[in-house]
């Protein structure tokens, strides 16, 4: 009786699996492969995010300039930003205060989806209540320095306010969190340095700057700007920085 060459069928089953194997072997590397260049090249959803965070307020920026310059009634010195809703060209800068509360919002979520650990929620949260703040700014329209006030300026002060105390918080709990980040360190202290700068300006300019009367009124309008260009150049540059240097997660 005939028994089978077991040494023969192990030879083609192992030349069987080398076969199989080595076919396979390529579709996997070309599949690694072009996971990591998805997620390393082009845009994902949070490069876009942290893009739109860090536009907004240049933006902003920009086209209130403009707006003042093609306002003759405006005064820089005196008068905020806010003020050029009044203007001939108004819609302009209340579109203005709806893409800088919308790229706010967007660069908390960059941010959440862009860093580890403790007090990412925080910041988020915090940043979204000062893009929220500053969508109400667009939607109620304040009331020239002396005037009498009126529903409308009132909620639309409040919501100045509400755009820059939560921001503070923001900077401190992401300078806890990039502290201990390799290569976040001059980054964390200028993140660190932040509250005070900013809250600081918030007093001098709600206390001494916005009204008529006040001491530092004739310059209240620069105020206004230099604390705007503070507090969001930081979003700005923060943004930016984690759009490059961070590992993106594609979501």
């Amino acid at each position: 009786m005939l028994q089978p060459d077991t040494g023969t069928t192990k030879q083609t089953e192992n030349r069987t699996d080398h076969k199989e194997k080595t076919m396979m072997k390529p579709l996997t590397q070309n599949h690694t492969q072009g996971d990591a260049q998805a997620a390393n090249s082009g845009w994902t959803l949070n490069k876009a995010l942290l893009a739109l965070g860090a536009a907004g307020p240049v933006l902003f920026l920009v086209v209130s300039t403009l707006l003042g310059f093609l306002d003759p009634d405006f005064d820089v010195m005196t008068e905020p930003v806010s003020a050029l809703a009044w203007g001939p060209l108004g819609w302009v800068q209340t579109a203005n205060f709806y893409v800088l509360g919308a790229a706010t919002i967007a660069f908390a979520v960059g941010l959440y989806r862009g860093l580890e650990g403790r007090g990412r929620m925080g910041a988020a949260i915090l940043l979204s209540i000062s893009g929220l703040a500053l969508i109400i700014a667009g939607i109620f329209e304040g009331t020239p320095p002396g005037a009498e006030p009126t529903p409308s300026g009132m909620i639309h002060g409040m919501a100045f306010f509400w755009t820059f105390i939560p921001l503070p918080t923001a900077f401190a709990l992401t300078a806890l969190r990039l502290k201990v980040e390799r290569g976040w360190g001059a980054h964390a202290v200028y993140s660190a340095a932040m509250p005070s700068v900013v809250f600081g300006l918030v007093v001098i300019y709600g206390v001494l700057g916005s009204d008529p009367g006040d001491p530092l009124f004739p310059i209240g309008g620069i105020l206004n700007r230099v604390l705007i260009a503070l507090a969001f150049g930081w979003v700005t540059i923060t943004a930016a920085r984690l759009a490059r240097n961070t590992k993106v997660r594609a979501r």
